[in-house]
């Protein structure tokens, strides 16, 4: 009879329903919800230092296109009621004359003056638009230091699995690809290594005919790829937070109303326009362009569609504003926006705000988080690793619950690490990413891989980098 051997660990005489390291996947994935029930809101202060911007008034200065305003469809008709209004008492044709006038009536933007409008801020809620949180963005909120906590537990005492596979796996290759200068920064390259296989799981998931990776396999995966300077993990408060308050058109751009072929249009109206009138005509229209003006401008988003659809200007202009969004984006008050009237928006004005998180779009976080980590949504999850890892064909990966001799692998690393390789000309160059050939004695088993990642989210601290 056969000897059973475990699909998860590797090891043989038991199978995963008697692993102890499927027991260990289970008590790491229930450590994460505490973990993030205690720190998501110090997280989310760090990244989004406010908590309420009652009584700030956020100022918007527009700058439009000059030139003929085209309008829809739907504006014109409205347009030509405006016209109806005003002539009904002289015109006997009142829809024919009034079409008349529009058609030959040019609206134009005069250069040199700018649509101003500003938000008064009287509450928040939680953005209903973003009601989907994955887990990986819950996670990369916390912002952990990957590689310090590796490296931590690799100079401990006692044995653990990232010394296995530093021994197994990372070490072997740095010397055989004579790299150099990675001493003290092990502990980055277990992650690199982490990175790279779990993707290889990843790969196995996407060979099945039908799709087996779970939630949390996906949110694993993401996370993994973010450092403290990853903008995915950045909380961002236009997709958690919905400000509420009023509009106000502080200054409108200068109308200019144009009138063509006067002598074909007196010809054709049924009635004969005063001076007054026609004044009248133009004032009502101007009114009219400038409300449509001021209405464009609040509906605009500020990164010309980047930001993504249904998320409101203001959650833009405040998270614009903030010092450190600022500082992240690379960018400073000005964008460009995607409008038919305007080509750039500068935001400025005042915030009032208390520091603490956000509360209620922090809770709001907090109670789908704790949703998707009860106990009956992670009790299974190796069986789903190993559903994952084990894809058969051309594309295996793992035999058994272990890595196959020659399942190679590569991750990108930072350049900050100055890790070194001897090139062509024998020159030691510092590299941005690193190859992995696995040696025949490699033991580094599917539970390894992913007990050490679940390991680092349930545990590792909080980076401490600045943003740069």
């Amino acid at each position: 009879m056969t000897e059973r051997t475990c699909r998860y660990c590797g090891e043989a005489g038991h199978n995963v329903r008697s692993c102890k390291e499927k027991t260990r996947t289970t008590a790491l994935a229930a450590q994460i919800l505490p973990r993030l029930l205690r720190d998501l809101p110090t997280a989310i202060k760090k990244a989004a230092p406010i908590h309420s911007l009652d009584a700030s008034m956020i100022e918007c200065k527009v700058t439009p296109i000059p030139g003929t305003i085209k309008l829809s469809w739907n504006q014109a008709s409205e347009l030509q009621n405006l016209i109806v209004d005003k002539i009904n008492n002289y015109s006997e044709f009142q829809f024919v004359d009034a079409k008349l006038l529009k058609e030959h009536m040019s609206i134009k933007i005069k250069e040199g003056k700018d649509q101003v409008l500003s938000f008064f801020v009287t509450g928040e809620v939680p953005n209903e638009i973003h009601n989907y949180l994955r887990l990986q963005n819950a996670i990369g909120f916390l912002e952990l230091d990957f590689s310090g906590f590796v490296q931590s537990m690799l100079e401990a005492n006692s044995d653990n699995q990232y010394k296995k596979i530093w021994k197994e796996a990372v070490e072997p290759n740095m010397k055989n690809g004579n790299y150099s200068n990675y001493e003290g920064k092990e502990g980055a390259l277990v992650v690199a290594f982490l990175r790279s296989y779990l993707r290889h799981i990843q790969s196995s998931a996407g060979n099945k005919r039908s799709s087996s990776g779970s939630e949390f396999f996906v949110s694993m995966l993401s996370t993994i790829h973010m450092d403290s300077r990853n903008k995915r993990s950045r909380y961002k408060n236009a997709e958690h937070t919905k400000y509420e308050g009023e509009w106000f058109n502080d200054q409108s751009p200068d109308i200019e109303i144009g009138w063509m072929d006067d002598e074909r249009l007196s010809r054709n109206l049924s009635f004969k326009p005063t001076q007054a009138l026609i004044t009248e005509i133009e004032t009502a229209v101007k009114e009219y362009a400038q409300e449509l003006l001021f209405k464009q401008a609040k509906s605009i988003t500020l990164r010309s569609g980047s930001k993504g659809f249904g998320i409101s200007t203001i959650s833009h202009l405040i998270d614009f504003m903030m010092p450190n969004y600022n500082k992240l984006d690379g960018v400073n008050n000005t964008a460009e926006v995607n409008s038919p009237y305007f080509r750039t928006v500068t935001v400025g004005g005042n915030l009032f705000y208390e520091e603490g998180a956000p509360v209620k779009a922090t809770a709001d976080i907090v109670q789908k988080c704790t949703a998707r980590l009860q106990p009956r949504m992670t009790r299974d999850l190796a069986s789903d690793f190993i559903k994952m890892a084990h894809s058969g064909g051309y594309a295996q990966t793992f035999e058994k619950g272990k890595l196959i001799h020659g399942a190679g692998g590569s991750s990108s690393i930072e350049r900050s690490l100055d890790v070194r390789q001897n090139k062509w000309n024998n020159e030691p160059q510092v590299v941005t990413y690193v190859n992995f050939r696995l040696d025949p004695s490699c033991t580094i088993s599917v539970s390894d891989i992913v007990n050490s990642i679940l390991e680092i989210y349930a545990f590792a601290e909080m980076s401490s980098k600045e943003n740069e």
